[in-house]
Parts: C-alpha cells; sequence; structure tokens
C-alpha cells in the first residue's frame, strides 16, 4: 500500500511540474525605439489552478487587467494598409486568418486559434489583410492605458 501511495504521489507530483510549466503561445507585435514594427514570439506561464469550482483545476495563466472586450468581423476582401494598433490590445481570432505585415518585412499568417498581442501604439505601425477567402471574426481585448507608451 504504501508503495502504490508513493507512486501516486510521485504521479501527482509529476502532473502539477508538467503543468507548472506549460505555456500558452502567442505572437506580439512590437515597435522599436525608431517607430519600425517587428514580430517576436513569446508565452504565457499556465499553472494547474482552480478556475471555476467545484469544476477541476485546469492550466490557466494570472489574471491579466483588461479596459474593454470587442467583437468584430473582416470581411473576405478586407486590407489594412499601414497602421499603429489604436490601443495595446489583444487579438483573438475565433474565424478565418488574415496576414500581418510589420515594418522590417516579415510577414506572419494568424489563423483562428491564435492570438496576437499589439502594443505598435506608436510610428507606423503594420498591415493587414485578410486571406483565404472568408470572413475573419475577432474578439479585441484592450490593455489598460498606462499613461505612458
Amino acid at each position: 500500500m504504501r508503495v502504490f501511495i508513493s507512486v501516486l504521489c510521485a504521479l501527482l507530483a509529476s502532473t502539477v511540474m508538467a503543468a507548472e510549466e506549460a505555456r500558452f503561445e502567442l505572437t506580439r507585435v512590437v515597435s522599436d525605439s525608431n517607430g519600425q514594427t517587428r514580430f517576436v514570439d513569446d508565452s504565457l506561464p499556465l499553472n494547474l489552478l482552480p478556475f471555476a469550482p467545484p469544476a477541476p483545476p485546469n492550466e490557466i495563466s494570472a489574471h491579466l487587467p483588461a479596459a474593454t472586450v470587442t467583437f468584430g468581423r473582416l470581411q473576405p476582401d478586407w486590407f489594412g494598409d499601414w497602421h499603429p494598433t489604436p490601443r495595446k490590445q489583444y487579438i483573438v481570432l475565433l474565424k478565418g486568418a488574415f496576414e500581418v505585415t510589420t515594418g522590417d518585412g516579415a510577414s506572419r499568417q494568424i489563423s483562428a486559434g491564435q492570438v496576437m498581442l499589439l502594443e505598435d501604439d506608436t510610428g507606423p505601425g503594420h498591415r493587414t489583410r485578410v486571406i483565404g477567402g472568408t470572413a475573419v471574426e475577432y474578439v479585441a481585448v484592450a490593455l489598460p492605458e498606462t499613461g505612458a507608451n
């Protein structure tokens, strides 16, 4: 019985450790000191914690502050030439895909299920165009203004 309990405790500990090492991947669009934008691959740590008791714990990030939440749709032919983000915000793609081009010339395709953190609220910004022939549906989660960019 002691062996069983020891094995069970080790299994639970390894599960908790694996959950503590879990990460939520996201792409950031940032501006450098000259206003040129670029992509940064980033992630948020996830920990196995209770989120909605009595439901079982799940892997969640720390609670992040948000100012507003906006739901939007971009039509299949939508194109936004160079523009900065109007505010620092997470963009969560729910449906469809778009391509983002940054000032350094890099382009990335972002599709449903992916998250971007747009931080390029100064300078010329980035370009965005819907790809794939279907509308994009998204959620924009604005970050609180800090008073300094």
